[in-house]
């Protein structure tokens, strides 16, 4: 880690591939669909 996150914070290029691979990864809608969750189960 001491290694890569230095060096992934001083490639731009890099860090923006890796970014919007991630975005296709990760659900958009997810902290609402958390706070549904929880509101439902507090019922």
């Amino acid at each position: 880690m001491r290694e890569l996150v230095p060096a992934l914070a001083n490639d731009a290029e890099r860090l923006t591939a890796m970014g919007a691979a991630a975005s296709d990864l990760i659900p958009r809608d997810a902290d609402d669909k958390l706070a549904r969750i929880i509101a439902e189960v507090a019922r």
